[in-house]
């Protein structure tokens, strides 16, 4: 039993093929049976979808890994970042260090990709954050997308806590989070979407 747990599971398998779908290979290979029930067939069309789109979108990307040296102190071991999200790695004094991910457009509309991959080696205490709240602006045609994949070390602990996302009128969001924890391991996880005063029933004016 205990040797699955250290195997990655179908969903990381199927993020890691739509990254390399969308940013690097030229056609996605994935197999169609990994989706299910994480992702759907509108992600795997995602790449041909953002195609036809004529004004330029947004595709980010961030690829870490997070590791303590040799003075049991936390690094970034790897550290990839593309279009308009980057990721910054705060020290603290207290337990936990903080990973903070920047997202440079200021918000997400019409066919906006945003890709978190983020590893986390044994025996680490992280918070994820944001450095502000995600904008989700009004999309004519298609859904903006956020994707984030989570893989936690052994006797790990994780704590993924953004701010909070706002929603504009006629925004259209998907977004995926999945984790994969090791043996021992944590995980802490709170989102938050905020509407409008006339979405929550206050005064529109």
């Amino acid at each position: 039993m205990k040797r699955n747990i250290f195997k990655k599971s179908k969903n990381s398998i199927f993020f890691e093929g739509l990254v390399n779908g969308l940013f690097f290979a030229k056609k996605h290979t994935c197999d169609v049976d990994l989706l299910r029930p994480f992702f759907s067939e509108n992600d795997l069309n995602l790449k041909d979808k953002v195609k036809l789109l004529k004004d330029q979108r947004c595709l980010g990307y961030i690829n870490l890994i997070l590791e303590k040296n040799t003075q049991g102190y936390l690094e970034i071991k790897k550290h990839r970042e593309q279009g308009n999200l980057k990721a910054r790695l705060i020290k603290s004094y207290t337990q936990n260090d903080e990973l903070i991910i920047i997202n440079t457009a200021g918000g997400l509309t019409s066919g906006d990709l945003n890709f978190n991959s983020i590893k986390i080696s044994n025996d680490v205490s992280i918070i994820i954050t944001t450095q502000s709240m995600e904008k989700i602006y009004k999309c004519k045609n298609l859904h903006s997308h956020s994707y984030t994949n989570i893989e936690v070390g052994v006797n790990s602990s994780v704590s993924w806590m953004p701010l909070e996302t706002i929603f504009f009128n006629g925004g259209k969001y998907r977004r995926r989070i999945n984790i994969d924890l090791k043996y021992g391991s944590n995980f802490l996880g709170i989102e938050t979407i905020i509407f409008g005063r006339k979405a929550m029933g206050g005064n529109s004016q």
